[in-house]
C-alpha cells in the first residue's frame, strides 16, 4: 500500500517493492524520499518468461538499482515442469546439471537488455532518451539493435 511504501521510504535507504507495487506513484513516494530503489518479485508458473524479461526494460526506466527473485523453496521434493511447483527457475531431472526454465531464461534475456540500456544510458544520453521513447513498442531485436549502435 502507499502508507507501507511510506514507511519503508522514512525508515531504511535501500526500498525494494514487489514488482507488482512498482507503480508511478510509489516509484515517486520512494524518489522524493531521495531512497535508493530496487524490487524483487515472487511469481508462479503461469508468469510467461518474456513478461519477465520484458519488465526489465520498465527497470531501467525507473532507475532501478537491483533486482531479486524469489526462488527458493517448493512445496515438491523433485522441481519438474510438470509438477505442481510454483515458482522454480530451474529443473533438476537431468543429474549432470540444471535445465533451465522459461522464466530464468527471460531473467537472464531481461539482465542483459537492462545492462546494454544502463551502458547506453551512461555513454550516450541523449541517445537513451530518444530510444525510451520509442521503447515501449519496439521489438526486442529492434532495441538492442538501436541500443548497440549508438554504443
Amino acid at each position: 500500500s502507499e502508507k507501507s511504501i511510506r514507511r519503508l521510504a522514512a525508515a531504511i535507504d535501500i526500498v525494494a517493492p514487489e514488482l507488482e507495487y512498482l507503480n508511478e506513484r510509489n516509484i515517486g513516494i520512494i524518489r522524493d524520499a531521495g531512497k535508493e530503489l530496487q524490487c524483487y518479485h515472487v511469481q508462479n508458473r503461469n508468469y510467461p518468461g518474456n513478461t519477465m524479461r520484458d519488465n526489465f526494460r520498465k527497470f531501467s526506466r525507473a532507475g532501478l538499482t537491483g533486482f531479486s527473485y524469489w526462488c527458493f523453496f517448493d512445496r515438491h521434493p523433485e522441481w519438474a515442469p510438470t509438477g505442481a511447483q510454483s515458482y522454480s527457475v530451474v529443473y533438476d531431472g537431468d543429474p549432470e546439471e540444471w535445465t533451465p526454465s522459461k522464466r530464468s531464461e527471460g531473467i537472464r534475456d531481461g539482465m542483459e537488455d537492462f545492462t546494454l540500456l544502463e551502458l547506453l544510458k551512461r555513454k550516450n544520453p541523449a541517445a537513451y532518451r530518444e530510444l525510451m521513447t520509442q521503447e515501449p513498442t519496439l521489438p526486442r531485436s529492434e532495441l538492442r539493435h538501436q541500443a548497440l549502435q549508438h554504443l
